[in-house]
């Protein structure tokens, strides 16, 4: 009697049946759960590939660009987008990008202001002109930089090899 207790029109027997005969166990055997892999690997491949990695608090980019449309730096920051304030694989901040961050640029400060359209937008021009006062490491200030067409940001200077 055990054995033939309904569940929702079905006995128990029938459910257990249609579960081992569903998309993951096709044809009714457990042994065909190593066939999941050929569902799961593509699946983790794809989400893997899709992930791009995070090289910048996303609206920076286009603020930046909002903030110097009219400049002759538009064409080569559209082709520089996170190199503007980032360098190298480990997306290490260069010196544009770190004199930003020490005006208070980061993820939490953005997160406080995005429901306020009108207060992000005060907020990022505010960054961008206190940031162009700033002296990069090439000893001439970010905004000179800008107005010549040149990106802000540079990376540091590497050791010598050895």
């Amino acid at each position: 009697m055990l054995d033939r207790i309904p569940f929702a029109g079905f006995t128990e027997m029938r459910v257990v049946q249609g579960i081992r005969e569903s998309f993951f166990f096709a044809g009714g055997s457990i042994s065909n759960m190593r066939n999941l892999r050929f569902l799961a690997i593509p699946l983790v491949l794809v989400i893997w590939m899709s992930a791009s990695p995070v090289r910048a608090i996303d609206p920076f980019f286009p603020a930046f660009l909002q903030h110097y449309r009219s400049t002759p730096l538009m064409p080569l920051a559209v082709k520089a987008q996170c190199q503007i304030c980032h360098y190298g694989e480990d997306d290490e901040r260069n010196d544009y990008g770190l004199k930003l961050s020490e005006l208070g640029a980061s993820e939490k400060a953005f997160r406080e202001r995005r429901e306020d359209r009108a207060k992000l937008n005060a907020w990022f021009k505010e960054l961008f002109e206190k940031a162009e006062e700033g002296e990069s490491s090439s000893g001439v200030t970010f905004g000179e930089l800008i107005e010549q067409g040149r990106l802000p940001g540079t990376p540091p200077k590497s050791p010598p090899a050895p």
